[in-house]
């Protein structure tokens, strides 16, 4: 069966698996120096319409990143999405390389899976606008409002998901 494979700087793939994050994982998060302004454990809530996930390598606890979002008409929105510290892109030495890529690729699955043909949508920093219109091919809708279109999922899929 296929599954997402995380690639480190040498260009080795390990096999990577996506969970529910839950609201115990979520508040370690910023014990472990991921991002202060970011609050995971709203969208562990019953009352929030995202779902939250972690992505891990398989064998290893260390969450590698994370991702929460929703099911729209067609189409995914991503809320939230991060890379732990050891993994973003200004870390020269990070220890995977498409972190962000896999997370968002689950993201395509899963509007695959409601119709949606891989469609997502976000509201990107205004500093990583250009960041994912090259590396994803994203498209600006307006403002910081991007989306990721069927041919991005399908370059996704065919890079990480074997």
């Amino acid at each position: 069966m296929p599954s997402w494979h995380l690639k480190n700087s040498n260009g080795i793939f390990y096999p990577a698996a996506i969970h529910s994050l839950s609201l115990p994982y979520a508040r370690s998060l910023k014990q472990m120096d991921w991002e202060q302004g970011f609050d995971w454990s709203i969208y562990t809530s019953s009352k929030s319409a995202s779902n939250p996930y972690k992505l891990l390598a398989v064998g290893n606890a260390y969450i590698q990143g994370a991702i929460a979002y929703r099911d729209a008409e067609y189409y995914v929105f991503v809320d939230l999405l991060e890379s732990a510290p050891a993994n973003r892109y200004t870390n020269r030495q990070r220890a995977y390389v498409n972190v962000v890529d896999v997370l968002l690729g689950a993201a395509c699955e899963r509007s695959r899976q409601i119709g949606g043909e891989g469609l997502i949508s976000f509201q990107a920093k205004t500093n990583l606008i250009p960041y994912y219109i090259e590396r994803f091919n994203a498209k600006v809708l307006g403002g910081n409002h991007m989306i990721i279109d069927e041919n991005g999922a399908d370059r996704l899929f065919k890079l990480y998901y074997h």
